[in-house]
């Protein structure tokens, strides 16, 4: 809470920025994943048997509306001219609409089960992917995104705010995400190295 009620020497500044650093975690996720890049071992899947009456359309425009919501979701990775990897923020990119959502259809779900997860492109591709696939045992609504801007938590608010956006409700702009966790992390390391310092200069 203190970190988000204003900027002073002891608190990180949020201003919104074009380009982020990874976090450490995420550095090393990065690492991992481009010494392994047909790996899918930090993907986040999930499938859901959906309701037969549930409108396609309805629920292609609540998905692009809870992206839209949760704009670190639409995250994407650039490389600079060092050769540091950083998130580039893409709040205004709305170029994710129902187009991107594939409508797969098929006999039984266990037909596309085993092709439904793969690799991302992590350098300028997205890091999530969604799919409502129409099979003769049921609806399926697949989602799919990169540990690198989710976790199983984050998850779980994204598919409570579809649902939320297909029954109707305007969905309020997230406003404190991945962006300011990178932000409060850092702040706290420059801190922490400030204190060291001082305290090397008294002893």
């Amino acid at each position: 809470k203190e970190m988000k009620e204003g900027v002073g020497r002891n608190e990180p500044d949020f201003t919104v920025l074009t380009e982020y650093p990874l976090s450490k975690t995420q550095e090393g996720v990065y690492v991992e994943c481009i010494a392994k890049p047909r790996s899918t071992v930090y993907n986040i899947p999930i499938l859901l048997k959906i309701d037969k009456g549930i409108k396609t359309d309805g629920l292609k425009r609540a998905i692009v509306e809870a992206v839209n919501a949760h704009p670190f979701i639409k995250t994407r990775l650039k490389l600079n001219e060092d050769g540091d990897v950083l998130m580039r923020r893409m709040d205004a990119d709305f170029s994710f609409d129902e187009t991107a959502i594939e409508v797969k259809t098929a006999g039984s779900i266990e037909e596309l089960k085993d092709k439904l997860v793969t690799p991302f492109k992590l350098i300028g591709g997205r890091l999530f992917r969604a799919a409502i696939i129409e099979a003769g045992d049921g609806k399926y609504l697949f989602i799919e995104m990169h540990h690198l801007i989710s976790d199983g938590t984050s998850m779980g608010i994204l598919l409570n705010d579809i649902s939320r956006a297909y029954n109707g409700e305007e969905l309020e702009l997230e406003s404190f995400s991945g962006y300011e966790v990178v932000i409060g992390e850092e702040h706290i390391r420059t801190a922490k190295r400030s204190e060291e310092h001082t305290s090397e200069l008294q002893s």
